[in-house]
């Protein structure tokens, strides 16, 4: 099959996202989950909060109320 690419134009400046520190998140601070759910081209995000964080077995681990999905499960959250 013929795939099609194209190449969109961005006005104006793009400013990447800087790492952030886990250290300093907080409980209800706000989250975005962020995917390509199937590997379309069409993106999709989920709002929630940290609702908390752990260490079990030497593992930090942050717990969000974002809705997981199979598009943005494996996606950023920022």
């Amino acid at each position: 099959p013929e795939s099609k690419k194209t190449i969109e134009q961005v006005c104006g400046p793009i400013n990447a996202l800087e790492f952030g520190d886990s250290d300093k998140l907080y409980d209800t601070q706000s989250v975005l989950a962020i995917g390509f759910p199937l590997g379309l081209r069409t993106r999709k995000s989920t709002v929630g909060s940290v609702a908390g964080q752990d260490f079990v077995r030497g593992n930090s681990l942050t717990h969000i109320t974002a809705p997981l999905s199979p598009g943005n499960s494996g996606g950023p959250c920022v």
